[in-house]
């Protein structure tokens, strides 16, 4: 008797469990819940439904058919489908950024890595977008911290909030300390955003984390 199915990975791992779940007839969440959580851009409207004080100025590149005109800068860029912060950087300018999509890079990126994730999207979900896109978004600055949960009967647990550390050659992290040494009354808020964000979300008997910055200068 199979009482569940799961995976230690992300991608793809998370979105075939859920695939598999799903077509058993098994406790989980349907593929498409987990592909718009991990989906960058569609986190995103998520993200701004549910918890608008908290989501960062953002916009969907598309490097097959570039619109600049709303654009901010210096701001940073990233895949909507990513790993390890491959192809995520600071852009300070409208010519930086036209020359970074134009690269072979990010067409090498685009053409094999989200092969993969394109065939879940078409045919697991009724989504519009795979993830041949990029992400804009405004800078952050402060401490970034993870909170970890557990979503599952209806309710969202909280495991623990952790201080993310990041290598100083790259923006990937190093390692995670627990517990976070940020103030509790800000550890709350951020559970609080993070509850709210998985209730919209809809994601249900899945462990998650969501990553958050606090800037203290602005609170």
């Amino acid at each position: 008797r199979i009482d569940g199915v799961f995976s230690s990975s992300d991608y793809p791992g998370a979105t075939v469990a859920a695939a598999i779940a799903t077509r058993l007839g098994l406790p989980g969440s349907p593929p498409e819940t987990i592909i718009r959580c991990s989906h960058k851009f569609y986190s995103r409207i998520a993200q701004q439904e549910a918890v608008p004080e908290a989501t960062p100025w953002f916009a969907l590149l598309d490097p097959a058919d570039l619109d600049l005109s709303e654009l901010q800068y210096p701001c940073f860029v990233k895949p909507v489908k990513g790993a390890f912060s491959i192809m995520s950087r600071r852009i300070a300018s409208q010519e930086e950024l036209q020359a970074f999509l134009a690269s072979g890079e990010v067409a090498g990126f685009l053409a094999q890595y989200l092969e993969i994730f394109d065939r879940l999207v078409a045919n697991l979900t009724t989504l519009k977008r795979g993830g041949r896109y990029f992400l804009a978004e405004e800078l952050l600055h402060g401490t970034q911290v993870t909170v970890e949960g557990l979503a599952t009967g209806g309710r969202v647990e909280i495991l623990g909030v952790v201080d993310s550390l990041m290598h100083a050659q790259a923006p990937s992290f190093a390692r995670f300390e627990y517990p976070s040494l940020l103030p509790a009354a800000v550890q709350e808020r951020m559970v609080d955003i993070s509850r709210r964000v998985i209730a919209h979300l809809g994601l249900t008997d899945s462990l998650f984390n969501i990553e958050l910055i606090y800037d203290a200068a602005a609170d």
